[in-house]
């Protein structure tokens, strides 16, 4: 009776194993078909081609508004020339306003 008791469990120990590598094995070889899969090899490149799209939209964008910016700096250097410009104006019409003898 014990020698049937331990002989079961054996058995069953031994199907266990069995068991327990096949399942090993079979989850190996599925881990290794997804990395096969070229929906993630597509999806990588994807993605990468997204962030290079990206990268090239910001460098495109960040030019022009370099070059909105300069634009603009050398719209307001202009304006400041003039308006130094009308400055002087105004003070030699003092001056010469100053120098003119006035009537009483």
């Amino acid at each position: 009776m014990q020698r049937k008791v331990v002989l079961i469990l054996i058995l069953v120990l031994f199907l266990l194993c069995g068991m327990s590598i096949y399942l090993l094995r079979s989850n190996l070889s599925l881990k290794e078909s997804l990395k096969e899969i070229p929906g993630t090899e597509e999806a990588k490149k994807k993605t990468s081609l997204e962030r290079k799209k990206l990268k090239e939209d910001l460098k495109r964008d960040l030019e022009e508004k370099y070059q909105a910016d300069m634009v603009s700096y050398q719209a307001m250097i202009k304006r400041l020339e003039l308006e130094k410009k009308k400055q002087k104006e105004l003070k030699e019409k003092i001056e010469q306003l100053e120098k003119e003898p006035r009537k009483k």
